[in-house]
């Protein structure tokens, strides 16, 4: 079979496509029709750009888009951590999974309203294209991304497309994620790869060009030898193919660990989706509030911190260290806690993080799984036997930018 797939977020990349619209002063709030028009073509716009940089390397057969349909995780019991009355956090501190986006939302200028409209409409048209999608009820976007790579088999190559950390947890060995950051140490994008695929590397501080890493292993097969060699100097938005790079291990190229970056979010919290660490304490003047940071836990963790995840025993272990390096600092009603209870709590809390953060098909509910191994199925076929319809996907581009030409000039008259 041999296939290879690009899978996209839907959601990011609906997003990146409208902010790539804001440039300089100008802003694209969705508000005008005009904005709307833009926003429509630039998704097609970017739809073709995308496929033309994979397309050019030849490690592109088929693309897959996922879009998030609500949220399992938000019907989850609202846990209010146990730590807040302590601190005195206001009793009107949203709580919930993402619950620290609506006010974002609300304060922007975008129209979310349009823009989740006008996506959802675009996302429908896919299908004509010969696109296969995924949308779920209550399944996100990073549900369908790791179920996708469940189901890949050992022969396929699959990348996904999206700049979420989160997502470090779907790598696979033929499995892989194309993060779209242009940083100073990878300014052309980064992939991620699993271990496994770099074990000829000595050390994780190794700087090597990609050639260089093939050179070295002489058992490497041929073909995947191939496939990293074209990924590897795929770069954003070089449609022709003619940007010359060197991604380096260290910088363009690092590892993935998803155990790893599950158990530091599950102990330590993530501020972005508003899920909170297993105990904070405030400074000696009360003006800041701190909490357990992934250096702490690598100064008091004999393992790796990726062994902590799924072993109570150890885990409860290394809560309870944490809270002895830390005790002073925290609040007297903490402090004068039964230390087990205390224990207790914080693990409480951590497995309540655990089941938002970790990606595993223990985690994800079972009716989602089982719509999407139906779905899958369904389009089977079109995922493994056919490819998108490239001349299709051109010629939706002329006809959405001849209808902005037209709606601008009624506009000038």
């Amino acid at each position: 079979m041999n296939k290879h797939f690009l899978i996209v977020d839907g959601n990011y990349f609906a997003m990146r496509s409208l902010m790539s619209l804001n440039k300089g002063t100008e802003e694209c709030t969705l508000e005008s029709e005009l904005d709307q028009e833009r926003f429509r073509n630039n998704l097609i716009s970017n739809l073709q750009a995308i496929i033309d940089t994979f397309q050019n390397k030849n490690i592109l057969d088929q693309v897959i888009f996922v879009a998030d349909t609500g949220s399992w995780r938000r019907e989850l019991c609202n846990k209010r951590p146990f730590y807040f009355d302590a601190l005195g956090f206001e009793a009107d501190t949203p709580i919930g999974y993402k619950e620290n986006r609506k006010e974002k939302k609300e304060e922007s200028s975008i129209n979310f309203e349009h823009f989740y409209r006008i996506y959802n409409e675009w996302f429908a048209t896919l299908p004509g294209f010969n696109i296969p999608t995924f949308a779920i009820s209550n399944a996100e976007g990073d549900d369908l991304l790791y179920l996708i790579g469940e189901k890949l088999p050992s022969n396929c190559q699959g990348y996904v497309f999206c700049t979420d950390g989160d997502l470090i947890q779907v790598v696979r060995p033929n499995y892989h994620l194309f993060r779209n950051i242009r940083s100073k140490a990878a300014s052309n994008g980064e992939i991620v790869v699993l271990n496994e695929n770099l074990k000829y590397l000595q050390a994780s501080n190794q700087i090597v060009g990609v050639q260089q890493m093939f050179e070295s292993v002489s058992e490497y097969q041929d073909s995947k030898q191939s496939f990293f060699d074209q990924l590897s100097v795929v770069c954003i938005g070089d449609r022709l193919g003619e940007t010359k790079i060197d991604r380096t291990f260290g910088a363009g190229i690092s590892v993935a660990n998803g155990n790893h970056t599950a158990f530091v979010k599950s102990f330590c919290g993530d501020k972005k989706d508003n899920v909170f660490p297993i105990i904070r304490w405030k400074s000696a003047s009360g003006s800041r509030v701190y909490g357990p940071t992934e250096k702490m836990l690598d100064k008091l963790a004999p393992k790796p911190l990726a062994h902590y995840l799924n072993d109570e025993t150890d885990v409860r272990w290394l809560i309870g260290n944490f809270i002895s390096s830390v005790f002073n600092k925290l609040d007297l009603t903490l402090q004068m806690e039964d230390r087990q209870t205390l224990i207790n709590k914080c693990y409480e809390h951590f497995c309540h993080n655990r089941r938002i953060i970790q990606l595993s098909l223990d985690n994800i509910p079972t009716d989602i799984q089982q719509q999407f191994n139906r779905e899958f199925e369904q389009l089977s076929d079109i995922i493994f036997e056919s490819t998108y319809d490239y001349d299709k996907i051109a010629a939706a581009i002329n006809q959405e930018s001849n209808q902005i030409f037209e709606e601008a000039l009624e506009d000038l008259f």
